[in-house]
Protein backbone atom coordinates (compact mmCIF):
# COMPACT_ATOMS: atom_id res chain seq x y z
CA UNK A 1 0.00 0.00 0.00
CA UNK A 2 1.01 3.74 -0.70
CA UNK A 3 0.46 6.29 1.80
CA UNK A 4 0.30 10.39 0.69
CA UNK A 5 -0.24 13.94 2.68
CA UNK A 6 0.93 17.17 1.84
CA UNK A 7 2.46 18.54 5.39
CA UNK A 8 2.50 21.90 3.79
CA UNK A 9 1.63 23.59 0.34
CA UNK A 10 1.93 26.63 -0.98
CA UNK A 11 4.16 30.18 -0.80
CA UNK A 12 4.92 29.89 2.77
CA UNK A 13 6.19 26.26 2.62
CA UNK A 14 6.28 23.20 0.72
CA UNK A 15 6.51 19.34 2.14
CA UNK A 16 5.21 16.34 1.22
CA UNK A 17 4.76 12.54 2.43
CA UNK A 18 5.17 9.35 0.75
CA UNK A 19 5.30 6.21 2.78
CA UNK A 20 4.70 2.55 2.78
CA UNK A 21 5.40 -0.61 4.42
CA UNK A 22 9.03 -0.20 3.80
CA UNK A 23 9.45 3.44 4.38
CA UNK A 24 8.50 6.88 4.05
CA UNK A 25 10.16 9.72 2.04
CA UNK A 26 9.81 13.33 2.39
CA UNK A 27 9.41 16.04 -0.97
CA UNK A 28 11.11 19.08 0.03
CA UNK A 29 11.51 20.54 3.60
CA UNK A 30 10.18 24.20 3.24
CA UNK A 31 8.88 24.57 6.46
CA UNK A 32 10.72 24.75 10.21
CA UNK A 33 11.98 21.89 11.69
CA UNK A 34 9.40 22.17 14.33
CA UNK A 35 6.49 22.22 11.92
CA UNK A 36 8.27 19.08 10.17
CA UNK A 37 8.66 16.87 13.72
CA UNK A 38 5.13 17.72 14.58
CA UNK A 39 3.33 16.56 11.52
CA UNK A 40 5.30 13.74 11.21
CA UNK A 41 4.38 12.77 15.02
CA UNK A 42 1.24 13.70 13.93
CA UNK A 43 1.14 11.23 11.21
CA UNK A 44 2.91 8.54 13.92
CA UNK A 45 6.30 8.67 12.56
CA UNK A 46 9.56 9.81 13.88
CA UNK A 47 12.63 11.88 12.20
CA UNK A 48 13.96 7.97 12.09
CA UNK A 49 11.81 6.79 10.09
CA UNK A 50 12.18 9.49 7.17
CA UNK A 51 14.50 7.74 4.81
CA UNK A 52 15.20 10.66 2.65
CA UNK A 53 13.95 13.97 1.05
CA UNK A 54 13.38 14.64 -2.43
CA UNK A 55 14.60 18.49 -3.26
CA UNK A 56 12.61 19.43 -6.17
CA UNK A 57 14.65 22.72 -6.64
CA UNK A 58 16.29 25.59 -4.60
CA UNK A 59 13.82 27.78 -3.68
CA UNK A 60 13.27 29.00 -0.49
CA UNK A 61 9.36 27.59 0.30
CA UNK A 62 10.90 24.38 -0.92
CA UNK A 63 14.03 23.69 1.62
CA UNK A 64 13.58 26.51 4.05
CA UNK A 65 13.55 24.03 7.06
CA UNK A 66 16.64 21.85 5.73
CA UNK A 67 19.41 23.64 7.65
CA UNK A 68 18.12 22.95 10.84
CA UNK A 69 16.55 19.91 10.37
CA UNK A 70 20.27 18.24 9.31
CA UNK A 71 21.63 19.94 12.21
CA UNK A 72 19.88 17.75 14.19
CA UNK A 73 19.59 14.66 11.99
CA UNK A 74 21.95 12.80 9.61
CA UNK A 75 19.56 12.46 6.53
CA UNK A 76 20.08 11.83 3.10
CA UNK A 77 19.11 14.35 0.62
CA UNK A 78 18.60 14.09 -2.85
CA UNK A 79 18.71 16.49 -5.35
CA UNK A 80 19.94 17.32 -8.77
CA UNK A 81 24.13 18.77 -8.71
CA UNK A 82 22.84 22.27 -8.90
CA UNK A 83 20.88 22.71 -6.00
CA UNK A 84 23.28 20.30 -4.07
CA UNK A 85 25.54 23.53 -4.93
CA UNK A 86 23.31 26.01 -4.59
CA UNK A 87 22.59 24.87 -1.17
CA UNK A 88 25.94 24.22 -0.34
CA UNK A 89 27.06 28.15 -1.69
CA UNK A 90 24.16 29.58 0.53
CA UNK A 91 25.41 27.66 3.66
CA UNK A 92 22.05 25.53 3.63
CA UNK A 93 23.90 22.34 4.29
CA UNK A 94 27.38 21.45 5.78
CA UNK A 95 29.95 19.82 3.29
CA UNK A 96 29.69 16.51 4.79
CA UNK A 97 25.98 16.64 4.05
CA UNK A 98 24.71 12.63 2.32
CA UNK A 99 23.39 13.82 -0.39
CA UNK A 100 22.44 11.90 -3.25
CA UNK A 101 22.68 13.50 -6.52
CA UNK A 102 20.84 12.72 -9.61
CA UNK A 103 20.16 13.41 -13.22
CA UNK A 104 16.77 13.33 -14.96
CA UNK A 105 15.42 10.64 -16.21
CA UNK A 106 17.68 7.80 -13.86
CA UNK A 107 15.87 6.26 -11.50
CA UNK A 108 16.99 5.53 -8.30
CA UNK A 109 15.56 3.37 -4.90
CA UNK A 110 14.40 5.59 -1.70
CA UNK A 111 12.22 4.33 0.96
CA UNK A 112 10.78 1.13 -0.28
CA UNK A 113 10.10 3.25 -3.85
CA UNK A 114 11.14 3.22 -7.39
CA UNK A 115 12.08 7.04 -7.92
CA UNK A 116 12.23 8.68 -11.42
CA UNK A 117 13.01 12.10 -11.51
CA UNK A 118 11.93 14.25 -14.24
CA UNK A 119 12.39 18.04 -15.26
CA UNK A 120 9.62 20.48 -15.00
CA UNK A 121 9.40 24.05 -16.15
CA UNK A 122 9.88 26.78 -13.62
CA UNK A 123 12.15 29.80 -13.20
CA UNK A 124 15.31 27.58 -10.49
CA UNK A 125 18.42 26.09 -11.24
CA UNK A 126 16.65 23.04 -12.17
CA UNK A 127 12.85 21.55 -10.74
CA UNK A 128 11.88 18.19 -10.46
CA UNK A 129 8.87 16.52 -10.69
CA UNK A 130 8.72 13.20 -9.27
CA UNK A 131 7.21 9.26 -9.68
CA UNK A 132 7.34 7.69 -6.86
CA UNK A 133 6.55 3.50 -7.98
CA UNK A 134 6.12 0.38 -5.89
CA UNK A 135 4.90 -2.74 -7.38
CA UNK A 136 2.10 -2.01 -9.90
CA UNK A 137 1.55 1.31 -7.66
CA UNK A 138 2.40 4.66 -8.51
CA UNK A 139 2.42 8.23 -7.26
CA UNK A 140 3.23 11.64 -9.06
CA UNK A 141 4.19 14.81 -7.64
CA UNK A 142 4.13 17.74 -10.11
CA UNK A 143 4.50 20.92 -8.42
CA UNK A 144 6.63 24.44 -9.24
CA UNK A 145 5.79 24.14 -13.17
CA UNK A 146 4.66 26.51 -16.23
CA UNK A 147 3.23 24.26 -18.46
CA UNK A 148 2.86 20.71 -18.90
CA UNK A 149 4.59 18.69 -21.64
CA UNK A 150 4.30 15.33 -23.05
CA UNK A 151 7.22 14.11 -20.92
CA UNK A 152 5.49 14.85 -17.66
CA UNK A 153 2.21 13.20 -19.13
CA UNK A 154 3.93 10.55 -20.07
CA UNK A 155 5.30 10.55 -16.21
CA UNK A 156 1.55 10.89 -14.81
CA UNK A 157 0.41 8.45 -17.06
CA UNK A 158 -0.57 5.16 -14.82
CA UNK A 159 -0.42 7.11 -11.63
CA UNK A 160 -3.20 6.05 -9.27
CA UNK A 161 -2.70 9.52 -7.25
CA UNK A 162 -1.37 12.84 -8.71
CA UNK A 163 -0.62 15.78 -7.45
CA UNK A 164 -0.37 18.71 -9.31
CA UNK A 165 -0.37 22.62 -9.51
CA UNK A 166 -3.01 24.63 -9.57
CA UNK A 167 -1.48 27.83 -8.16
CA UNK A 168 -3.65 30.79 -9.41
CA UNK A 169 -6.55 31.98 -11.16
CA UNK A 170 -6.29 33.82 -13.92
CA UNK A 171 -8.78 36.96 -12.88
CA UNK A 172 -7.73 37.15 -9.67
CA UNK A 173 -3.98 37.23 -10.57
CA UNK A 174 -5.14 40.13 -13.43
CA UNK A 175 -6.87 42.42 -11.16
CA UNK A 176 -4.74 41.80 -7.79
CA UNK A 177 -1.71 44.29 -6.92
CA UNK A 178 1.15 42.12 -7.96
CA UNK A 179 3.54 44.09 -10.07
CA UNK A 180 2.99 43.54 -13.67
CA UNK A 181 6.48 42.36 -13.66
CA UNK A 182 5.70 39.61 -11.55
CA UNK A 183 2.31 38.85 -13.15
CA UNK A 184 3.84 38.04 -16.17
CA UNK A 185 6.76 36.11 -14.72
CA UNK A 186 4.37 33.70 -12.76
CA UNK A 187 1.96 33.41 -16.39
CA UNK A 188 5.59 32.03 -17.99
CA UNK A 189 6.05 28.66 -19.41
CA UNK A 190 8.41 28.76 -16.72
CA UNK A 191 6.09 30.33 -14.21
CA UNK A 192 3.69 28.42 -12.61
CA UNK A 193 0.26 26.57 -13.90
CA UNK A 194 -2.86 28.32 -13.58
CA UNK A 195 -5.93 26.50 -12.66
CA UNK A 196 -7.62 26.36 -15.94
CA UNK A 197 -4.51 24.94 -17.25
CA UNK A 198 -4.56 22.24 -14.32
CA UNK A 199 -8.51 22.00 -14.97
CA UNK A 200 -7.27 20.58 -18.57
CA UNK A 201 -5.17 18.31 -17.44
CA UNK A 202 -6.73 17.05 -14.54
CA UNK A 203 -9.63 16.25 -17.07
CA UNK A 204 -7.43 14.58 -19.31
CA UNK A 205 -5.99 12.39 -16.50
CA UNK A 206 -9.40 11.22 -15.11
CA UNK A 207 -11.11 10.44 -18.63
CA UNK A 208 -8.42 9.24 -20.11
CA UNK A 209 -5.98 7.98 -17.54
CA UNK A 210 -8.34 6.92 -15.27
CA UNK A 211 -6.43 8.16 -12.22
CA UNK A 212 -8.77 8.16 -9.62
CA UNK A 213 -7.15 10.46 -6.74
CA UNK A 214 -5.77 13.75 -7.43
CA UNK A 215 -4.40 16.46 -4.99
CA UNK A 216 -4.00 20.01 -5.89
CA UNK A 217 -1.06 21.74 -5.15
CA UNK A 218 1.02 25.23 -4.49
CA UNK A 219 -2.64 27.10 -4.16
CA UNK A 220 -1.75 30.84 -4.14
CA UNK A 221 -3.21 32.50 -1.21
CA UNK A 222 -3.63 35.95 -2.90
CA UNK A 223 -4.61 34.91 -6.33
CA UNK A 224 -6.34 31.82 -5.89
CA UNK A 225 -9.14 30.25 -3.44
CA UNK A 226 -9.11 26.39 -3.03
CA UNK A 227 -13.12 26.14 -4.19
CA UNK A 228 -12.00 27.80 -7.26
CA UNK A 229 -9.54 25.37 -8.05
CA UNK A 230 -11.70 22.59 -7.33
CA UNK A 231 -14.73 23.85 -9.24
CA UNK A 232 -12.38 24.41 -12.54
CA UNK A 233 -11.38 20.71 -12.44
CA UNK A 234 -14.61 19.31 -11.60
CA UNK A 235 -16.16 21.24 -14.27
CA UNK A 236 -14.01 20.65 -16.73
CA UNK A 237 -14.58 17.00 -16.03
CA UNK A 238 -17.99 16.92 -16.03
CA UNK A 239 -17.55 18.72 -19.41
CA UNK A 240 -15.76 15.37 -20.83
CA UNK A 241 -18.58 13.95 -19.73
CA UNK A 242 -16.78 12.00 -16.24
CA UNK A 243 -18.99 11.71 -13.39
CA UNK A 244 -18.15 13.31 -10.39
CA UNK A 245 -18.22 9.95 -8.17
CA UNK A 246 -16.10 8.38 -10.34
CA UNK A 247 -12.62 10.20 -9.09
CA UNK A 248 -11.80 12.30 -6.27
CA UNK A 249 -10.45 15.92 -6.16
CA UNK A 250 -9.19 17.64 -2.91
CA UNK A 251 -6.50 20.57 -2.55
CA UNK A 252 -3.57 20.53 -0.75
CA UNK A 253 -4.23 22.50 2.60
CA UNK A 254 -2.07 25.79 3.07
CA UNK A 255 -0.53 25.25 6.41
CA UNK A 256 -2.30 21.93 8.06
CA UNK A 257 -1.54 18.47 7.16
CA UNK A 258 -4.22 17.01 4.38
CA UNK A 259 -6.24 13.95 4.47
CA UNK A 260 -4.34 10.90 3.75
CA UNK A 261 -4.77 9.15 0.63
CA UNK A 262 -3.91 5.55 0.08
CA UNK A 263 -3.35 3.17 -3.11
CA UNK A 264 -4.16 -0.48 -2.33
Amino acid sequence: MIRFATLASGSSGNCTAVWNDEGLVLIDMGISYRRTISALNSLGFSVSDVSSVLITHEHIDHVAGLKVFCSHYDIELCGTASTKRYLLDNGMIHPFQRFREFTHGECFSAGGFNVDPFPTSHDSRTCTGFRLGRGDKAVAVVTDVGRIDDLIREKMHGCGIVALESNYDDMMLTNGQYAPSLKARIRSPRGHLSNADCAREVARLVTEENVGQVVLMHLSDKNNTPQLALVSCISAAEDMGMPEDRYRIIAAPRSEISEILELD
